[in-house]
């Protein structure tokens, strides 16, 4: 029992040393000094990156977006990349922060500050503040869909919002990528399923030290994290926020398959209107919790738990208090 509590508490000053920014790049994984990336001075900057897909880019200083609500009629910047050309670059935000960047595109789908990435692309310290972000399915605040890249030390806050599915507050939809030490505050919300305060939907991703306090609301497969998890995991992690949804609603995971949720906790509302209820999970099926805790409210219909909704073929050990 000794040993359980250390690493228990260990865990926990995990959590409170989030959002370390990184210092500085050296050699690349070849040994050759990386190429000297192109600064980012404005708004336009920003969205000429739409020029240069494959490129390495960084913030040079905060940068006032607020133009953006009036630019494209109204539709306000174009999202960086495509489904068909997809952003392969990287870009650093070096921690400054990008103010009011306006994406209004009901319309559309694969929307945020970058529309669809592969494979290398690096996103990394970039703040979005006060952001009003709009589309229709994957939507997010950094990412509409994480395709094979990662999304690390970035947070934002403002309004994430999606008429369809997969919409969170990071990355929408999340496939074989990482996300780690990113935070949203304000509102993510979805008319249909797959909503999360950090990723709407992830499929062999890993989540870890990321945080939520957020609004997150949504129809079906709901977190304060992440809407659902196919494979993968999610650790180190916490949300604060409020949550609210109708089957598999939760603090951390709405729905969870196959999936290990380690060293997380919830003090957020959960609130849920029917099935799979959960502080941590909604409906974890054929996976793993462990050194997790809830301490928020929880109110649900059938298959409520503090800690897990309905734990289907699943182990739950090493609960905190």
């Amino acid at each position: 029992m000794k040993k359980v509590a250390v690493m228990w508490v260990g865990a926990l000053m995990l959590l409170s040393s989030f959002l370390v920014v990184p210092s500085a790049t050296g050699a690349d994984e070849s040994g050759c000094a990386p190429r000297a990336p192109t600064m980012i001075y404005n708004a336009n900057d920003l969205q000429n990156m739409s020029s240069e897909l494959t490129g390495d880019y960084a913030l040079a200083n905060d940068i006032d977006a607020s133009a953006t609500s009036g630019w494209n009629s109204g539709a306000g910047f174009l999202p960086i990349g495509t489904s068909s050309s997809r952003f392969r670059g990287t870009f650093d935000g070096k921690g400054f922060n990008i103010t009011k960047l306006t994406i209004s595109r009901s319309g559309q789908d694969n929307v945020g500050l970058f529309s669809y990435t592969q494979y290398p692309a690096k996103i990394t310290n970039v703040n979005l503040v006060d952001a009003v972000i709009s589309g229709r399915y994957n939507v997010g605040g950094i990412a509409g869909y994480l395709y094979y890249g990662s999304i690390s030390g970035c947070s934002v806050g403002g309004t994430v919002k999606g008429s369809g599915s997969y919409i969170g507050g990071l990355a929408g939809y999340a496939m074989y990528g990482t996300i780690s030490n990113g935070f949203s505050t304000g509102s993510v919300s979805g008319g249909s399923d797959y909503c999360g305060g950090i990723a709407g939907y992830s499929q062999q991703t890993s989540v870890s030290m990321c945080y939520s306090t957020a609004s997150v609301s949504g129809y079906w497969q709901i977190g304060g994290i992440v809407g659902m998890v196919y494979y993968g995991s999610i650790s180190t992690s916490y949300f604060a926020g409020s949550v609210s949804g109708n089957y598999y609603v939760a603090g951390i995971v709405g729905r969870a398959e196959t999936v290990t949720i380690s060293y997380c906790y919830n003090t957020g509302s959960v609130t849920g209107s029917s099935d799979c209820t959960g502080g941590i999970g909604g409906l974890v099926y054929g996976g793993n919790v462990f050194y997790c805790y809830n301490t928020g409210p929880i109110v649900g219909y059938s298959g409520t738990g503090g800690l897990v909704g309905y734990p289907y073929g699943s182990n739950i050990y090493y609960i905190g208090c």
